[in-house]
């Protein structure tokens, strides 16, 4: 997963595909400011993130148009 303590936009690309697997809290620790996060905060975060994350994609897929993005 992301290995680098300043992750990139295409190191994270990686993360967005069917076959990924969800970050761990010492993935998610190696992101800036993120090292200060409990166990469980950090659990709850990622549990959010990935929740949006579903949410945001699964939007994304529907046929027709779609208001996310505009400005």
């Amino acid at each position: 997963m992301v290995t680098s303590p300043n992750p990139t936009l295409s190191s994270l690309s990686a993360l967005f595909t069917p076959t990924a697997q969800p970050l761990t809290v010492a993935e998610f620790r190696q992101f800036p400011n993120c090292a200060t996060y409990s166990d469980a905060e950090a659990v709850e975060i990622l549990a959010q993130l990935t929740a949006l994350a579903h949410l945001v994609h699964d939007h994304g897929c529907q046929p027709g148009p779609t208001h996310i993005f505009d400005g």
